[in-house]
């Protein structure tokens, strides 16, 4: 499928950055688009388990999801047009083994979670893993370092870093302005005849100062012409409604569940939102989580997406009126809804309902505050020890927090309950604790921690400046002091003394708290070896080549958390 005319002027302007030399390059980018023929990522049929813009935990889906034809790893990934590799990643844990590919068009092709590159290719990452002793890389590469020609195999199927079952993630970016691209906008071919579906809407009421203060959740069914809500009139009593749909896009032969690609919101027959996914900039990743509703995310793992743009979201993914998809509605109104979710084939499903308001509006309780939050000015609170200071910027709306303390009856410690977690937060905003009391001796294993509702805490570290302890934050909620003096742990996967005929080695490296960036080294007979490091498994894996020679050897394992405890391992082995 190429991109139609309508097509490529919405895209171009979105992708257009103001420089002259910017304009130049896209233009003549453009100016190839009728004739490209991008090849297939992959020799079978394509079947997706993901698609561009998906909404996802902190960010959108950024490429497809390519399914493995058996649901097994190996399969030839192929270079999808003739080009070179501009870059090689590895890492732990994101997208694992990822290869970049530049191609004359000025577009950038990459390809995730593979298990396995050529083997020219692998001898080259492993020869510099070794060079810099380390696992995890970020190689930018000359263009005649690794050339390639379209249809040409560059790597296996896999899943590595943080995925749970085999597939490729494939993206296509603009090499020059850096937006992702809509690879099913750009030719990768995937047969879809079926439309997207309807499997909630929402209704938020708001104050005059835009607090949601109310919400309701609305159910499906077909009433024989199309999609209605049950009830197909919704009462509401404010005067300010904003609307959320939870839709999913289903393709042929395929039960994946993937993200829907635009959404239209109609009221009273007039357009007054429309969204879509054609492009997105790695820059404005975060906004997620002003677009989808935060709170139904946090409580419920749901993927809302929210028919109206928040003050602080700067997300270019939309058009709409002046009042941004608010829906304003006089006392004893009707209005008309229809809105419209699509794929990227055009396959459309629609559903329209009313909005009736009722001029004797119930009380609605509203939470007690403690301090005011503006998304575009700067503010910060005390209390006691703690200092938070909120930066420009740092939150998508008004937000009317309530910050306390108290002290938690079974941990025994004293506890910062820092508003809501269902409050998202765009940067991280900075919290210090004046702690005085806390001894020399021990403020190097003290840190910041969070904790979830189980109980369980997670490191979010934290440096001395005097006597205050200061660290920043990505999310509201429950906050404390911990200390931490107990060593990571290492257990033995796979290992023993006649290894002469193993293929591997293997260990499972872990601490008592999540998040605690635990960095390894390995060592046989003094010398450094390559150490795998799969993060979702806590697994570290030596595959073992001839930089081992036969006969008898001493291996030492060291495991570093960032709080300075350490734990080694020793061992013996013959090959």
């Amino acid at each position: 499928m190429k991109v139609g005319h309508h097509g490529q002027k919405k895209l171009m302007h979105k992708i257009i950055s103001f420089t002259f030399f910017n304009l130049l390059c896209i233009s003549a980018i453009w100016s190839q688009i009728d004739s490209l023929q991008y090849g297939s990522p992959v020799g079978w049929p394509i079947q997706l388990s993901g698609t561009f813009g998906e909404l996802r935990p902190g960010h959108f889906h950024m490429g497809i999801d390519i399914k493995s034809p058996n649901g097994g790893t190996g399969h030839d990934i192929l270079s999808i047009a003739d080009g070179y590799v501009s870059r090689i990643q590895i890492s732990s844990g994101g997208y694992g083994r990822v290869l970049h590919i530049v191609h004359p068009t000025g577009h950038e092709s990459v390809y995730a979670h593979l298990n396995a590159f050529t083997p020219e290719i692998d001898q080259y990452v492993k020869d510099v893993q070794y060079q810099n002793e380390s696992f995890e890389l970020d190689l930018m590469l000359f263009p005649d370092q690794f050339e390639v020609k379209k249809g040409q195999k560059i790597g296996e199927m896999g899943m590595t870093g943080r995925t749970f079952g085999p597939h490729l993630h494939f993206e296509i970016r603009d090499k020059w302005t850096e937006l992702g691209l809509n690879p099913l906008l750009l030719g990768i071919p995937v047969n879809d005849t079926e439309a997207p579906r309807f499997y909630q809407i929402k209704v938020y009421e708001y104050d005059n100062n835009f607090r949601e203060i109310h919400t309701q959740e609305l159910k499906i069914k077909s009433n024989g012409k199309g999609y209605t809500t049950a009830p197909s009139r919704i009462t509401v009593h404010s005067d300010f409604i904003a609307i959320g749909v939870k839709a999913y896009d289903r393709m042929n032969g395929v039960r994946n569940l993937n993200g829907v690609f635009s959404f239209d919101m109609n009221v009273d027959g007039q357009p007054i939102f429309s969204c879509d996914f054609d492009t997105l900039s790695y820059r404005q990743q975060r906004y997620i989580n002003a677009h989808k509703d935060f709170s139904a995310f946090v409580s419920k793992d749901a993927y809302v997406n929210r028919m109206c743009i928040l003050p602080g979201n700067q997300l270019d993914i939309y058009s709409s009126n002046e009042q941004s998809g608010i829906i304003r509605v006089g006392d004893d109104q009707t209005k008309a809804i229809e809105i419209v979710v699509s794929d990227h084939y055009k396959n459309q499903r629609t559903i329209r309902f009313e909005l009736l308001k009722e001029n004797d509006p119930p009380e609605y309780s509203t939470t007690v505050f403690n301090h005011h939050i503006q998304h575009n000015t700067p503010s910060t609170f005390k209390l006691g020890e703690l200092t938070v200071h909120f930066d420009k910027g740092h939150v998508y709306q008004d937000v009317y927090a309530k910050i306390t303390s108290s002290l938690h009856d079974s941990l025994q410690q004293k506890i910062y309950h820092i508003h809501e977690r269902s409050e998202p937060v765009h940067r991280p905003f900075q919290i210090s604790l004046h702690l005085p009391e806390i001894p020399d001796s021990i403020r190097p294993q003290t840190f910041i921690s969070g904790i979830n509702s189980r109980g369980d805490q997670a490191n979010y570290g934290g440096r001395w400046e005097g006597d205050t302890l200061t660290t920043m934050l990505y999310s509201f909620g429950d906050f404390t002091v911990a200390l931490d003096t107990i060593a990571p742990t290492i257990e033995v996967k796979s290992f023993e003394y006649d290894l002469q005929d193993a293929k591997a080695m293997s260990f499972t490296i872990k601490d008592q708290f999540p998040r605690a960036r635990l960095t390894y080294e390995a060592r046989v007979d003094g010398q450094w070896i390559l150490m795998d490091y799969d993060a979702k498994k806590d697994r570290l894996t030596h595959y073992f080549d001839d930089r081992i020679n036969p006969g008898k050897h001493k291996m030492t394992l060291r495991v570093s958390d960032r709080k300075g405890n350490d734990t080694e391992w020793q061992g013996e082995f013959i090959r």
